[in-house]
């Protein structure tokens, strides 16, 4: 015999799934945009990384750029699309060169249907400019899913100027950039000058190289998404914002090594929102991995995009789970960030295995992540912004359901979860675009400095991509509203961070994706071993205990890295629409309508509203008695009399319920208990009823005038409420009140006080105290 719930559970075995185990009809990507759809092929065909070539930044002069340009930036410049034959590519018709992209939000979020209309996977949009076949013109297309190229201009046959689209609702924020170009000629090479990026610095001058993917080399080579392009530099170019700030320029060299190749181009590895719905639903229909997580919808977007979120645990005893901490991670906040989705990919990846290490962190912990927190800003191509235009690691101290809703929720779901159980770990991932390796900003506690570093340096010694030496653990007031800061200061959990990876690499080494996926195993490695009593803690010799003593013995450690530039973290951007813009593009709040009072006029004085108590037995010490009073002054002052029984305010009409209680005969504790119970009297103890023999509930709205009979024979009485028409009786017995007796000394008392027609209309059934008698 099975005993108690826990060996019950012991003995239920795991259900075994259907294939496919779900389909969901909102998973695919929504835009206000006509754009195609984008999905690789495979997410895990890449080349895995390629060695540094540093460049010298001094042999970058700005004098590179075409001298037409300049023109095209003239603020009166008049121009019809395609009408100059050097531009060969516009995104937008109606849009100005370098000018905002605005959408009216009230027409997306009250559109009938609620949301924007999903992208259809088999649209295929038509080349804007289809050069001749002996035209070598490279053919240039960003209308696809995260693309974001906005114009084109043929420079020469060998190089082109580029144009990136501003995030939607700001005025700039351009640094992530996608496109595609066709019409390529074998051993073609090419120069291209991105002219409108923001930052004033970049790894390009570091080495680091472009994502390149060529369609032709994956049919013949089986490559994917590799490093390309040469001549590579970043620069001030000398154009001008309108806050008169320079732009610069990223200038790379690409030789083609095809003809009728169609070749993509991108800041960092793509990760698509089609990329992260078709991977969970390929973990949803995995036999093996579906038993260890549960995926959820956290919300809707501002376009109806799906914001999911997973529960990964070991779904064993509850009894167990009880005691498990809990884990948030989150990635995907600023959309350009891409390399932040490849970390997520690699951890859910890998809790959701087989190994021993996965299993102890499912018996351990509770995971919640959120692998993509701006899925409408990496859907229409954005560096930095949602589609509202802000910046949503900037906006966790005060957010927005309507505007903010990713990030107001899974506030919601952290301070739940931190209501249930304790929280060991809060890791937002980033990518960074000025700093090598992977690092983090954490939150110092004053009073115990160590605590907040003992699981970046167990990270420090397990990963060798982490650089524990560009750590920082300041809290600043421009970053309050940032996750980081924002839970530390309402949970004030120790392990809550920040984790930046470079777009570029580290020592030598520019990361590709497998680096990525392993940067995720090993954050999920360090949280065991920080846990404590793992085998793979003692075979390295690293323990919770032996890094907490190494922080007290070097102080060095405890020091911020100086050098080091925020990114993800920094301050919020100057690309921000002025306010009046965003208020007209915004959603206007839902006015409060106030109830219209009988008693408001529009040119009457103020006046003081008074409460009337609504029943004798409550208290009126906290709550004045106050009564309404009409055209009132406010600082007049009235003293009213106060009735000694119950004190209610002696007005004329003032019927006092606790005298007229005093004045009747003593009644059994029993059947004066179940008079009031079952007709719900004010505390009268008394029965009321109309002139067809029914109960009514009570004597405010059936009388008016109260008479009182007092019958000393029989020790009863019977109270009689005159009305015009038609006449009402309320009748109370005592304890002979049973008998005959009582009932023929009622209809006498009433014969002395009514007309024999008041008598006639009297009815023929009394029910007395829930029995019926007849007159």
């Amino acid at each position: 015999m099975i005993k108690g719930n826990e060996e019950l559970y012991t003995h239920i075995s795991r259900p075994i799934p259907l294939l496919p185990r779900k389909t969901y009809e909102d998973d695919k990507a929504r835009s206000h945009q006509k754009i195609e759809y984008f999905l690789y092929r495979d997410l895990r065909q890449f080349t895995f990384h390629h060695h540094l070539t540093p460049t010298n930044p001094s042999n970058s002069p700005s004098s590179n750029l075409s001298k037409e340009v300049p023109e095209i930036l003239l603020p009166d410049y008049e121009y019809s699309p395609y009408s100059s034959p050097s531009i060969i590519y516009h995104r937008e018709a109606n849009s100005k060169f370098f000018g905002p992209c605005l959408v009216n939000l009230n027409k997306i979020i009250n559109n009938v249907d609620g949301y924007s209309t999903p992208i259809k996977q088999n649209r295929i949009i038509k080349n804007l400019y289809s050069p001749d076949k002996n035209n070598k013109t490279l053919a240039f297309e960003s209308r696809f899913e995260s693309g974001n190229l906005d114009t084109a201009i043929k420079v020469s046959e060998t190089e082109y100027n580029l144009i990136l689209q501003n995030d939607i609702n700001t005025l700039g924020n351009t640094q992530w950039f996608f496109f595609r170009v066709s019409n390529t000629t074998k051993a073609l090479e090419v120069k291209f000058n991105i002219i409108n990026l923001g930052k004033s610095e970049s790894l390009y001058n570091e080495g680091m190289q472009v994502c390149v993917f060529s369609e032709e080399e994956e049919k013949t080579l089986g490559n994917g998404w590799t490093r390309g392009g040469s001549n590579i530099s970043y620069y001030a170019n000398g154009l001008l914002k309108t806050t008169g700030k320079p732009f610069y320029s990223a200038v790379f060299t690409y030789k083609f090594a095809y003809s009728k190749d169609v070749v993509y181009f991108a800041y960092s590895y793509p990760y698509t929102y089609s990329d992260l719905m078709r991977y969970l639903l390929y973990l949803e229909n995995d036999q093996k991995r579906n038993n260890f997580f549960i995926r959820k919808m956290l919300c809707k977007t501002i376009e109806g995009n799906r914001c999911d979120y997973l529960t990964v645990t070991e779904g064993e005893i509850p009894e167990y789970m009880k005691h498990r901490k809990g884990v948030f991670i989150s990635a995907r906040a600023h959309p350009g960030e891409t390399v932040g989705s490849w970390i997520a990919h690699g951890v859910i990846d890998f809790l959701t295995g087989s190994s021993q290490e996965a299993q102890l962190l499912r018996d351990r912990f509770i995971f919640k992540i959120v692998p993509m927190l701006n899925p409408d800003g990496v859907i229409n191509g954005n560096y930095r912004t949602n589609l509202a235009g802000s910046d949503l690691n900037r906006k966790w101290k005060t957010s927005s359901s309507v505007i903010h809703p990713t990030v107001h929720f899974s506030k919601k779901l952290i301070k739940n979860l931190a209501k249930e159980r304790q929280i060991d770990l809060i890791c937002d991932l980033h990518g960074h675009s000025r700093s090598m390796g992977l690092f983090m900003y954490g939150c110092n506690n004053e009073s115990f400095p160590q605590e907040a570093r003992i699981f970046p340096l167990i990270l420090d010694k397990i990963s060798p991509f982490f650089e524990y030496k560009q750590c920082s653990f300041k809290i600043q007031k421009s970053k309050e509203s940032t996750l980081r800061v924002s839970m530390y200061k309402d949970l004030n959990i120790p392990n809550i961070f920040t984790m930046e990876a470079s777009f570029c690499g580290n020592n030598n080494i520019q990361y590709g994706v497998k680096e990525l996926l392993d940067m995720g195993k090993d954050l999920c490695m360090a949280l065991l071993i920080y846990s404590g009593n793992c085998d793979i803690g003692k075979q390295m010799s690293i323990n919770k205990e032996q890094i907490l003593e190494e922080l007290n013995n070097n102080k060095d450690l405890l020091q911020d890295c100086e050098e080091n530039v925020s990114d993800s973290d920094s301050n919020p951007s100057e690309d921000n629409l002025d306010n009046e813009t965003i208020l007209t593009l915004l959603p206007s709040p839902k006015k409060k309508m106030l109830k219209k009072s009988k008693e408001r006029h529009k040119n009457s004085k103020s006046t003081k509203l008074e409460r009337k108590s609504l029943s004798s037995n409550r208290k009126t010490d906290k709550f004045p008695t106050r009564i309404e009073i009409k055209h009132m002054s406010i600082s007049k002052k009235i003293d009213f009399k106060k009735c000694e029984e119950c004190g209610e305010i002696m007005l004329t009409n003032h019927f006092c319920q606790r005298k007229a209680k005093s004045s009747l005969s003593a009644t059994p504790k029993i059947k004066q208990r179940k008079i009031i119970k079952s007709f719900s009297t004010i505390g009268s103890g008394l029965i009321y009823m109309n002139n067809k023999g029914k109960t009514v509930r009570d004597q405010a709205t059936q009388t008016v005038f109260v008479r009182k009979l007092q019958n000393s024979e029989s020790n009863s009485f019977c109270n009689v409420l005159a009305m015009p028409s038609p006449v009402r009786y309320r009748i109370d017995a005592n304890k002979q009140g049973k008998s005959n007796k009582f009932l023929t000394d009622v209809v006498n008392n009433m014969h002395v006080y009514h007309t024999s027609k008041a008598l006639e209309s009297f009815p023929s059934i009394l029910d007395i105290s829930g029995k019926k008698y007849k007159l």
